[in-house]
């Protein structure tokens, strides 16, 4: 067996040397916290996170954890429904002003 033949030579490292070091103006990008108005679930996070044994293992502290951040997604998806709702409802009464004005008008002019 010959070990020449088979190993890579030392020059074949696989890097190309064209990596760049980043200038000082180049911003981080801060993730999004989903639950950033929701306390409950950021402390359940947190407390299940750093102390799962008070919540009787590891197991149970995720499930824990699971079920309040599941409640805190659904929270999210139902306040931007109710707001899509609400914007709705606010459509559909102008819509239900101006019908009834116009009622109004017609049946004015009817009575004459």
């Amino acid at each position: 067996m010959n070990t020449t033949e088979e190993s890579p030579n030392p020059d074949d490292s696989s890097s190309a040397g064209t990596q760049i070091i980043a200038d000082a103006k180049t911003e981080l990008l801060k993730p999004s916290a989903p639950f950033e108005d929701m306390p409950m679930v950021l402390e359940m996070q947190g407390l299940t996170g750093y102390h799962a044994r008070n919540f009787g293992g590891v197991v149970p502290a995720g499930l824990l954890r699971a079920f309040t951040d599941q409640i805190g997604l659904e929270i999210t998806e139902l306040r931007k429904l109710n707001k899509e709702l609400r914007a709705n409802l606010e459509l559909m009464q102008e819509d239900l002003v101006n019908i009834r004005l116009e009622n109004v008008v017609l049946k004015s002019l009817l009575s004459r």
